[in-house]
């Protein structure tokens, strides 16, 4: 609710030469939070003391230098990034949404940047490491994030899915893999890439 306040409170269009970009900068290879400028992160707005960082952020900073604007990026949860859009509140959302019939009732897509392929993340120890079909994944218990066309459309096509209750981030969604609430996590494959680089049991 804060977040959403302060994204409230922008002078928002592009006729005021600043490209208002809205992210979750939770969702890493995509888009996250640190605590530096290191490596080309741009500040967060609406969140004193962070600065927002990877694919998508790579993407504002070229938008907003073919356009010769000034970039703000604002972090917003997940399911108020359209809302945001709608409002007025922000100029536009880079996010990793997938564009669906229900979303484009809403808001406008412009081209996707990136085909990110769905994959299964699971523990290496787990039951379902050497998956390789969905009836491999069959009684799985299984979980993504909140809103998501993995979590509403992926994981109900398992056979027998236990789906368990959606996580609000992505990072909420590793944890519950990590702390064997869950045997799988369904989501794209750089997500999972990164997640297994930081946690090294899983796969």
């Amino acid at each position: 609710p804060a977040a959403t306040e302060a994204a409230t409170a922008v002078a928002s269009g592009v006729e005021d030469g600043v490209l208002t970009v809205a992210m979750e900068c939770a969702y890493a290879p995509y888009n996250w939070a640190q605590p530096d400028d290191s490596n080309g992160a741009v500040p967060i707005i609406n969140a004193a003391g962070s600065y927002a960082n990877g694919y998508d952020v790579m993407m504002a900073k070229y938008i907003a230098e073919q356009l010769g604007m000034e970039l703000q990026i604002y972090k917003l949860d997940w399911d108020s990034l359209p809302l945001a859009v709608q409002a007025g509140t922000v100029d536009c959302v880079i996010a990793g949404q997938s564009i669906t019939a229900e979303r484009l009732e809403t808001i406008d897509f412009s081209d996707p940047y990136y085909f990110a392929s769905i994959v299964t993340l699971t523990k290496k120890d787990s039951p379902y490491a050497n998956a390789k079909s969905l009836a491999d994944l069959s009684g799985a218990k299984a979980t993504s994030q909140l809103n998501t066309v993995w979590y509403d459309v992926c994981i109900p096509q398992i056979p027998d899915v236990q789906a368990q209750t959606a996580q609000e981030s992505a990072p909420q969604m590793l944890v519950a893999l990590e702390a064997g609430g869950v045997d799988i996590v369904v989501t794209d494959e750089p997500t999972a890439m990164g997640a297994c680089a930081v946690y090294p049991d899983m796969v």
